[in-house]
């Protein structure tokens, strides 16, 4: 059903900060802070090797009333969302909605490539975006 692990997003208040403790373990910013376009009301920076690849995301709200904000003032600075690939997303949904995983949004963005939730009331507190991967 899964064929990846393909990114672990941590929410955290102070991205600039945040970056700057991940710079002393050895990662570097990949590209440079993306903040949301669809009102999601967050910042983000992909951070991994010197090669490029990325390891980790660093997110955190640029306002009070984000669900970024919200989650962090309930639970902290810690793991938020990881990030899974498929080879085929409906067929994975479909699994996991039969085996009764809370999926909470399973429509594509336009343009954007296929995904899916799952809420985290099904992972023990961690969102799960579900993405169909490209065929290689």
């Amino acid at each position: 059903m899964f064929t990846s692990l393909l990114r672990v997003s941590v929410a955290v208040r102070d991205l600039d900060a945040a970056v700057e403790s991940y710079r002393a373990l050895g990662l570097e910013p990949v590209g440079g802070v993306k903040q949301s376009p669809r009102g999601l009301g967050l910042r983000w920076v992909e951070l991994g090797r010197p090669d490029g690849q990325c390891l980790l995301e660093l997110m955190s709200p640029v306002s009070d009333s984000a669900p970024l904000a919200r989650f962090l003032d309930r639970h902290g600075e810690g793991v938020y969302q990881v990030r899974l690939g498929t080879s085929s997303l409906p067929q994975t949904l479909a699994t996991l909605s039969g085996r009764g995983v809370r999926v909470v949004r399973d429509e594509t963005p336009t343009g954007a490539r296929p995904l899916g939730w799952v809420h985290p009331a099904s992972t023990h507190g961690v969102l799960v975006e579900v993405v169909e991967e490209e065929e290689q």
